[in-house]
């Protein structure tokens, strides 16, 4: 074979690829949405299979909703539970522009109650960004009653006493208990995701149990 021929089969090959990769996601998008609906159904939420930007609007204070741009909701299931209206839904953004973009997506649970009334915190797995940040002045509220919570965990707000009064022994144990979960709260709005992952259908029950249990925590701190 010439060089021109490998040069032509390389090319198609790397099409079919392509083509076979893209065919597979379409086909696991369209799958999961209908699982979800399927599940939505049977858990009596909801279902809207598009969101509107309004849900992205009035969420913008979280840090979560305030990075990148093209951000869209999908696959949403929505319920009034407990004193509160409960949504989750998958929520992708995307960071840069060109070959240097990054698209994040992530399945999030939402949780709006007039029993609420958070001050503005974001708390993360801490991993070496934040180490380093840390000595640039970019604080992180750690509890000295509680070292591996801290150490495992980046928590910040703008009122660190406020914080620090919302996150009580058992809201600590919680996240003890329970690794590699974001959250975010204000006013009377908490969100709960795992940073750049989708929850699969089928854990969808569990991670709803979680997200109930932590809201019924923070509410305890209100009364």
């Amino acid at each position: 074979m010439s060089t021109l021929s490998y040069v032509i089969a390389g090319t198609v090959l790397i099409l079919l690829l392509i083509f076979i990769i893209v065919r597979y996601a379409v086909k696991s998008g369209k799958q999961r949405t209908a699982d979800l609906q399927q599940l939505a159904v049977q858990q009596g939420f909801v279902f809207v299979e598009k969101g509107d930007k309004s849900t992205i609007k009035e969420l913008s204070p979280m840090h979560l909703f305030s990075q990148g741009h093209s951000k869209k909701i999908k696959n949403a299931l929505h319920k009034k539970m407990g004193g509160a209206e409960i949504s989750v839904f998958d929520y992708r953004y995307t960071t840069g522009g060109g070959k240097y973009q990054n698209t994040a997506s992530q399945t999030v649970m939402c949780f709006k109650s007039d029993e609420l009334n958070l001050p503005g915190f974001y708390l993360r797995p801490e991993h070496v960004f934040h180490k380093i940040g840390g000595a640039f002045g970019y604080k992180d509220i750690n509890f000295e009653s509680f070292p591996e919570f801290s150490k495992r965990y980046f928590l910040r707000g703008k009122d660190e006493e406020q914080v620090s009064a919302v996150f009580s022994g058992s809201v600590i144990s919680f996240f003890e208990n329970n690794e590699n979960l974001s959250c975010e709260g204000t006013g009377n709005y908490m969100i709960l995701y795992k940073a750049r992952k989708k929850v699969n259908p089928e854990e969808l029950p569990d991670f709803i149990g979680k997200g109930r249990e932590l809201f019924r925590l923070f509410r305890k701190q209100m009364v």
